[in-house]
């Protein structure tokens, strides 16, 4: 028997994946449990490697599922977690222990593939080899929280664009919803059909085909016109801005509800932005929104919507950012909304540095006077459970305690025109902001960009980040090597 209590007679399935993508809940199923009991916390729980063990499937067989740290974890480094796996795996090699799946674990719910989830594919798909692919499952979890037409064409995108190459090599798909049985028939290979969400895993709804031709899930489910608006928002070239323009600029996560936000200000019936329904990063450049009113604004509303962090490096987007607000010296900006999902369900080490990043463009005192956190996803199957209001206290309390919390949530008529609208009027009303670190720097005091307190940090992290960067790639190689001694056997697979 290991250190770990896993005999020869057990089958090993270790649980891989980013933070908060459900690896815990998935094995409180496998031994008989019903997800009740994991934490739910902003921050990562699993900081070590856990094994808990189980019977199942026809005839019986024992297996010891192995719960591992997340990758991007709230404040452990991925290096770190790829040190504990290697060592692991060097001990059931040691024990002549059987692997029998590695799972790798994925939020149907996430918007987008942000940089942080390419890096974490990246990861994974650099420890599996192709004459293991068989053993290795892509599994994607937390269909309870999605619509189900929506949840059908992420995961088409999914297999289509980022799975292609491990999907190629032999690597499976399954779903799992947070149930025993999904269980059963990911590891065993059979179990009775599980009904997920009203879709079947032929992409069926209660037995009637979902045509691969739908792009737009807003086809699907119409929503009203957004009540008559005294003002129509309409985009504005970059390059006429004005010096009594009041701007407000967008900022936030990839996929977190920016255009939203936008078409909700705009008229309801053509919408402003056209963002079809993809897991693909969709705003690419800064763009303007001007609010044109019947009433004749004495100094006009001008929206600034920029790429979503995750698109490209942080340094990237806020290096854009700071170059147009140079180049536009003259505006004022009268406030900032930062924009973030409430159903992501960790904190993450990425999201962590790019909140640190946006504080070091912004300085103290533009966060406190200009800066408002706008909570989105509040539309969701779960909006009315307590642990979104759970989750925004932790936010405030623990992550974000710098500024105002705003939620864009739906109305009655089902839009999001009246809370859109309330944002908008909060950030109009409040008192005037105050300067960003950043137009400091550069306008006043001619700084280039990279001599900076945003560039200077951001030189001392890549510094820091080249030295990490071979002690990955040795120890992805390393967890590569045992995978493969871990999955054969004498010349064979060991399941």
């Amino acid at each position: 028997m290991s250190s770990y209590g896993i005999t020869r007679a057990d089958k090993i399935i270790i649980v891989l994946g980013p933070t908060g993508t459900g690896k815990s809940t998935f094995i409180d199923y496998a031994i008989g449990g019903n997800g009740e009991g994991i934490g739910h916390s902003l921050i990562s729980r699993t900081q070590e490697i856990t094994v808990h063990k189980t019977v199942m499937g026809t005839p019986p067989q024992s297996f010891a599922f192995v719960d591992t740290p997340g990758f991007d974890d709230t404040t452990k480094p991925d290096y770190d977690v790829l040190t504990k796996i290697a060592e692991f795996l060097a001990k059931i090699q040691n024990d002549k222990l059987h692997l029998g799946k590695l799972l790798y674990l994925h939020r149907i719910t996430d918007n987008r593939m942000d940089s942080a989830q390419l890096k974490n594919l990246e990861l994974f798909a650099g420890m599996c080899d192709a004459r293991t692919m068989s053993r290795v499952v892509l599994v994607t979890t937390m269909w309870k929280l999605m619509d189900p037409l929506r949840g059908r064409l992420a995961e088409k995108e999914l297999k289509g664009d980022f799975w292609k190459k491990l999907i190629q090599q032999g690597c499976s798909v399954e779903r799992f919803d947070d149930s025993s049985e999904s269980v059963a028939r990911i590891i065993t290979g059979f179990s009775r059909t599980t009904h997920i969400s009203g879709v079947d895993q032929e992409g069926k709804i209660d037995g009637i085909a979902i045509s691969d031709q739908v792009t737009d899930p807003g086809q699907l489910q119409p929503s009203p016109s957004l009540p008559p608006s005294t003002a129509v928002l309409k985009r504005a070239k970059t390059t006429r801005m004005h010096a009594k323009d009041r701007v407000i600029l967008l900022l936030g996560y990839t996929g977190t509800g920016r255009s939203t936000f936008i078409n909700a200000i705009g008229r309801g019936d053509n919408a402003v932005v056209n963002s079809p329904f993809s897991v693909q990063p969709c705003t690419k450049e800064i763009s303007a929104f001007r609010l044109q009113s019947r009433d004749q604004i004495k100094d006009p509303i001008v929206l600034v919507d920029t790429p979503g962090f995750g698109t490209q490096s942080d340094y990237t987007v806020l290096g854009n950012i700071s170059n147009w607000l140079e180049v536009h010296h003259a505006i004022d900006v009268v406030s900032i909304l930062f924009f973030c999902q409430i159903e992501n369900n960790r904190v993450t080490s990425s999201d962590v540095s790019t909140w640190e990043n946006f504080k070091l463009l912004c300085g103290e005192a533009a966060m406190k006077a200009s800066v408002t956190v706008v909570t989105t996803g509040w539309d969701s199957a779960e909006s009315s459970n307590a642990r979104y209001i759970d989750r925004e206290s932790e936010l405030r309390t623990h992550f974000w305690k710098e500024c105002n919390f705003l939620r864009l949530e739906r109305d009655t008529c089902s839009t999001f025109s009246t809370s859109a609208r309330a944002i908008l009027d909060n950030s109009v009303r409040s008192a005037p902001g105050s300067r960003l670190r950043i137009q400091t720097e550069m306008i006043h005091e001619k700084k280039p960009l990279e001599q900076t307190t945003l560039g200077q940090q951001h030189s001392q992290n890549r510094s820091t980040q080249r030295k990490l960067q071979k002690q990955v790639k040795d120890l992805v190689r390393s967890v590569r090597n045992g995978l493969i001694l871990a999955f054969f056997r004498i010349g064979r697979l060991s399941l």
